[in-house]
């Protein structure tokens, strides 16, 4: 009998139980969570061998279009780069308009941005990169304070009972082993 048909027996004939009340009950539990386990191992290997196939083809296709996409991608990012250059230097130019007709600094570079990008037809959106060059003189409104689970956990492991400031709740998870 194969796997696939083995699972299907499986699944068709075994008895589900609503209420563990002996260690009968229990054996019964956990001999069927390691079954249980086998045939998703088994079906998990079936699903990968139908799959592969289908996977290495699209693979393929994907690197194809990637090749072919390639220059067209580049097209656009020179474009772009040629386009932020000119707009950049257009509202240079619109603002020094500007402002020679009385109107302040900052006044005169919002009015440039706006009537570049009507003129232009270009939109475009703003964005920052940011790096860290001293965290300690980092507002503290712009720091997210997390904790490090990991090392908690690995205290709890450890056996610390507590810490102070947070509430652990200890919970079991069953683990089935073949």
């Amino acid at each position: 009998m194969d796997q696939e048909t083995k699972i299907v027996k499986f699944i068709q004939t075994e008895k589900r139980l609503d209420k563990i009340q002996t260690q009968t009950d229990v054996d019964i539990c956990l001999s069927q969570n390691k079954r249980a386990k086998q045939m998703i191992d088994w079906a998990e290997l079936m699903r990968k061998e139908a799959t592969a196939p289908i996977l290495a083809s699209k693979k393929k296709i994907d690197d194809i279009w990637k090749e072919r996409e390639a220059p067209l991608i580049k097209l656009i990012n020179n474009n772009k780069q040629l386009l932020q250059s000119y707009i950049t230097e257009q509202e240079a130019v619109r603002a020094k308009e500007i402002k020679e007709d009385g109107f302040n600094n900052k006044e005169s570079a919002n009015l440039a941005k706006i009537e570049t990008k009507v003129e232009t037809g270009v939109s475009y959106r703003k964005d920052w990169d940011i790096v860290v060059e001293d965290i300690g003189k980092v507002p503290s409104k712009y720091i997210i304070k997390t904790i490090d689970e990991r090392a908690i956990k690995e205290d709890m492991r450890n056996g610390k009972k507590s810490i102070a400031g947070l509430k652990i709740t200890e919970t079991k998870i069953i683990v089935n082993r073949l």
